[in-house]
């Protein structure tokens, strides 16, 4: 094979044999893209039959074109880079084969592969020493002067120099160790600081309302603390790793670049909304508490960590479909942060409740704030003094206001899905 990577010379027989039965055949119709540039489809076609124009936004004609046995897309598959160009069927039908991200993963997940390190790197060759991969690098830089040349014959120099600017956003150089946007490392991260957020949102208001009803809040401490204190210095490595290390993609000018400067990432992390709840978590109260005692209620401030919830779902939806290439859909979204939000409310209702009635046992305080928020109310469990009764008022109000608003959000969630349907009959029927 041509394709530099797959060179006989460079690979087994058994590995290009599993590459080849995992190319999949794709036929396009006359005008149709098959790689749209300035996306990140990581996906590379061979053409089988027909013709492939290449575009570039901003020219009108095609400034070259792949015949049967041609290639492209070997590059972005490799390194996990945008398209540069585009690839459009031409005035026939375009039979292609394809490699896709998902295929190509799969064969290197097998044990023969393990030396080239794919997914010890973040499942791509950057900077990696494998041969293929630098020849791949080579080959693409003379494709992209084939086609700065070809563009320079039908535009101003004025829009090549730009194009040649957009095309060059691809090359990631830098110095020293850096956490690239599509690392695994991201995942992992958001998945433990959505459990350490939900940890810190149940244990301080259940500390609090144990220690109350104990008449011990200034004395208490177990050994719980010590993970709390462990989870607080993880928080503090992760805000210096977003200062200096957490590579990030810009789309300023219309370039899409991966950002590794470390004053760029540095002001990046400090101009976010993320920077303020970080620090303000990170003020070490519990200091204080070594000489005043009451070490829960020196605890409080790390609850604002709530404020990230929502953003932090949003930002594990991104990184779980350009990481792992595993989709989180809007609903999927929604429900998650609906569950996390009702699991919350119930644990502090509960603990309050617990706080205020002594000698109430745990289990007796959760039954009675879910059927108060959800608005049954059985009557089996009432307030007994004017503190416990405006506190029912309060978690009773707090509960119908919360159950209109995931109602609200379902009812919503149905309507738009019949406007959808109603959509697509109306434009079949038409």
């Amino acid at each position: 094979t041509k394709i530099p990577f797959f060179n006989r010379s460079l690979r087994s027989d058994s590995f290009l044999s599993r590459i080849a039965t995992s190319l999949i055949r794709r036929v396009y119709a006359p005008g149709s893209y098959i790689l749209y540039q300035d996306e990140k489809q990581r996906e590379m076609v061979v053409i089988k039959r027909g013709r492939a124009d290449i575009c570039i936004k901003h020219c009108t004609d095609p400034v070259g074109s792949l015949l049967p046995g041609d290639y492209m897309g070997d590059y972005q598959l490799l390194f996990g880079t945008v398209n540069q160009v585009g690839l459009r069927a031409s005035d026939d039908f375009c039979e292609v084969l394809v490699l896709t991200y998902s295929r190509f993963e799969a064969v290197m997940s097998h044990p023969d592969c393990s030396d080239m390190m794919f997914q010890a790197r973040g499942c791509n060759f950057r900077e990696s020493s494998d041969q293929g991969a630098l020849d791949t690098i080579e080959r693409s830089r003379e494709e992209l002067n084939k086609i700065l040349v070809a563009i320079s014959n039908i535009t101003t120099k004025e829009k090549s120099d730009k194009l040649k600017d957009m095309m060059e956003k691809t090359q990631v150089t830098f110095k020293g160790f850096r956490i690239q946007p599509d690392s695994l490392v991201h995942v992992a991260w958001d998945v433990f600081a959505l459990l350490a957020i939900m940890y810190y949102s149940v244990s301080c208001p259940v500390r609090l309302a144990a220690y109350i009803g104990s008449n011990s809040l200034q004395s208490s401490f177990d050994m719980l603390f010590i993970l709390d204190y462990a989870i607080d210095v993880l928080f503090l490595t992760d805000m210096f790793l977003r200062t200096s290390v957490y590579a990030y993609v810009s789309y300023a000018s219309g370039r899409n670049e991966v950002i590794v400067d470390r004053r760029l990432i540095q002001r990046q992390y400090l101009q976010s909304g993320w920077f303020l709840v970080d620090l303000l978590c990170s003020i070490p109260l519990d200091l204080v508490s070594l000489a005043t005692g009451y070490y829960a209620v020196y605890r409080i401030p790390k609850l604002a960590r709530i404020l990230q919830l929502s953003r932090l779902i949003s930002r594990l939806q991104k990184n779980l479909d350009e990481c792992v290439h595993v989709t989180m859909n809007e609903t999927q979204m929604s429900s998650l942060i609906m569950f996390m939000y009702s699991v919350l409310i119930v644990v502090w209702s509960s603990a309050g409740w617990n706080a205020l009635r002594e000698g109430e046992s745990v289990y007796h305080s959760v039954y009675w704030a879910f059927t108060t928020l959800t608005t049954v109310g059985y009557g089996d469990l009432t307030p007994s003094d004017y503190r416990e009764t405006c506190y029912a008022l309060f978690v009773g109000a707090a509960g119908a206001t919360f159950s209109a608003a995931i109602i609200a959000n379902v009812t919503s969630f149905f309507h738009n899905a019949e406007i959808s349907e109603d959509s697509t009959e109306h434009k079949l029927t038409v």
